[in-house]
């Protein structure tokens, strides 16, 4: 959960256009970095972390993925 960990910036501004990532990597919050770069950059995140979860359940297919905003809204989910 984003509120209670720390957010990447430069791993974020690393996945989106050279047009965003100036203002990704100014931004103060990850829902801030949601809101400029929308669905495709959750729906990247939601994959890579998905790669994560593989490699430490060994490559077990059990796991799934979801980005969900503060409303309760899921933007993003991997399996």
């Amino acid at each position: 959960h984003s509120g209670r960990s720390q957010v990447d910036f430069m791993w974020l501004a690393e996945r989106v256009d050279d047009q965003l990532r100036e203002r990704v990597l100014t931004a103060n919050t990850a829902m801030e970095v949601l809101d400029l770069a929308g669905a495709n950059l959750a729906q990247r995140v939601a994959h890579e972390a998905l790669a994560q979860v593989s490699k430490v359940l060994q490559g077990a297919s059990v796991a799934d993925v979801m980005v969900v905003s503060r409303d309760r809204q899921v933007v993003a989910h991997a399996t």
